[in-house]
C-alpha cells in the first residue's frame, strides 16, 4: 500500500526545456541562457491531436514539433521530492536518502551550483505546494526563488529584464488538483469522480475528471505559450 500511495500522489512525467540566444560576452564567448519547465502530473496522453483533429494543447504540440522529442522518458520516482532532487543532482533517490516525509540529503554539486560556480545566475519558481520539504531542498541550490503567481506572472515578469547568462527551472504544479480553472477551487481527484459517478456510473465518473484535467491542461497551454 505503500508503494501504491508513493505513486499515486505524484507522477512526474512532463520535462521541457530550450535554449534562448544569449548576448555575446566581451570575450567574444557566449554562453546560452537555460530555462527548464517540468510539469507535474502530465500525461502526454491528453497532448496532440484527437480523432476529430481537436487539441488542448495548441501552444505545447506547435513547440514539441520544433523541437526534440522523447516518447520514451521514464521517472527515476513516483513521488515528486526525490524525483526532483534526481532531476537537478544526476543521483538515484537512493543516494540522496530520501524517505517519505523526511528532508533529503541535498547533493553537494548539482546542476544550478555548478553552473553558479561558472556565472550563471540561477533562480527556481515553483508553486505553494511544493513547500516544506521540497522547497526547502530545492531553494539551497538556486541564488533566487521567484515567487509563486497565477499564469506565470512572476516567470514572465523575470524572463523579460533577467541577468545573463541565466539558468532558470520552473516546476509547474497546477494540474496536481482538479481546480475548474488553474489555481482556483481545488477539490480531490476522487470526489470529482464520485461526483460523475452518481450521474453516469463509471464511464461518467472516467468522463468528469477527463474533462476537468483537459479545461486545466488548455488553460496552462495558454501560460506556456506566454
Amino acid at each position: 500500500m505503500r508503494r501504491l500511495a508513493i505513486v499515486a500522489a505524484v507522477l512526474l512525467v512532463g520535462i521541457g526545456a530550450w535554449w534562448l540566444r544569449p548576448r555575446g560576452r566581451e570575450d567574444g564567448a557566449t554562453r546560452p541562457n537555460v530555462l527548464v519547465i517540468d510539469i507535474d502530473t502530465f500525461t502526454a496522453e491528453r497532448m496532440g491531436p484527437r480523432p476529430d483533429g481537436s487539441t488542448v494543447t495548441p501552444t505545447l504540440d506547435a513547440f514539441a514539433a520544433e523541437g526534440a522529442r522523447f516518447t520514451q522518458a521514464f521517472s527515476s520516482s513516483g513521488w515528486t521530492l526525490p524525483a526532483l532532487v534526481s532531476t537537478l543532482g544526476g543521483r538515484w533517490p537512493a543516494a540522496v536518502e530520501v524517505e517519505r516525509g523526511e528532508v533529503p540529503v541535498a547533493p553537494e554539486r548539482d546542476l544550478p551550483k555548478i553552473l553558479g560556480i561558472y556565472g550563471y545566475h540561477t533562480a527556481g519558481a515553483w508553486g505553494d505546494t511544493l513547500a516544506g520539504a521540497v522547497g526547502d531542498v530545492i531553494s539551497r541550490s538556486f541564488a533566487e526563488r521567484l515567487p509563486a503567481g497565477p499564469h506565470g506572472d512572476a516567470v514572465v515578469h523575470w524572463l523579460a529584464d533577467a541577468p545573463e547568462p541565466f539558468f532558470l527551472y520552473v516546476h509547474e504544479v497546477d494540474l496536481h488538483s482538479p481546480g475548474p480553472v488553474l489555481g482556483a477551487n481545488r477539490k480531490d481527484w476522487r470526489q470529482l469522480y464520485q461526483e460523475g459517478e452518481r450521474a453516469g456510473g463509471e464511464a461518467g465518473g472516467r468522463a468528469a475528471v477527463l474533462a476537468r484535467y483537459d479545461e486545466q491542461l488548455q488553460a496552462y497551454d495558454a501560460v506556456f505559450g506566454r
